[in-house]
């Protein structure tokens, strides 16, 4: 939606249009959705906006997540509202889930059920997560692959498999790797 200024972007080596953008769902760390409507009123407007929302996952999602529904998204705890954009990504049916710091300023209990939620029936089969986070020790039982930028470039990329093979944790290895294979 924001003109690219340099680069480009592809998904599955196509450049990213109106006719494949239904492809990704992006889930920001801030609430894009109408503060004065309720979740369930942002849901229907997701349902227009989305051609392959998926309204019964959404109702699934919102027992699962325990989100209070029926209250406008400003009175919502910051901690209801990661978990709002969760169901609106989650309930896209997209290929590529792109998570933009989810765990950014939300309490431990969010935390734990949006982690459920990524090992759950919820994620579609075949889905790709891309998630970006500070917090590793959040995602070291749900990471498949590890990328890490530095400088806004792709600096190492390592899967987890690699780095359990070594005997390391994803932290671990990130250590390795950023202090030169010294470990401490």
């Amino acid at each position: 939606m924001i003109p690219v200024n340099s680069g480009e972007f592809t998904l599955d080596g196509s450049p990213i249009t109106s006719k494949n953008m239904d492809r990704i769902a992006y889930v920001p760390d801030l609430p894009i959705y109408d503060l004065s409507l309720s979740a369930d009123q942002n849901l229907l407007i997701a349902k227009e906006m989305y051609p392959n929302f998926n309204m019964k996952k959404a109702e699934k999602l919102i027992t699962f997540l325990k989100l209070p529904h029926a209250k406008k998204l400003r009175d919502l705890s910051k901690g209801n509202l990661a978990r709002f954009n969760l169901i609106v990504g989650l309930c896209q049916h997209a290929d590529v889930l792109l998570l933009d710091e989810p765990f950014s300023g939300i309490d431990v209990f969010t935390r734990e059920a949006f982690i459920e939620a990524m090992k759950s029936e919820f994620i579609d089969e075949g889905q790709t997560v891309v998630l970006t986070t500070h917090e590793i020790n959040e995602v070291q039982n749900i990471a498949d692959t590890v990328v890490l930028l530095e400088e806004g470039r792709v600096f190492q990329t390592f899967s987890k498999e690699a780095a359990l093979a070594e005997g390391l944790t994803i932290v671990d290895k990130m250590r390795t790797l950023y202090k030169g294979g010294a470990t401490s």
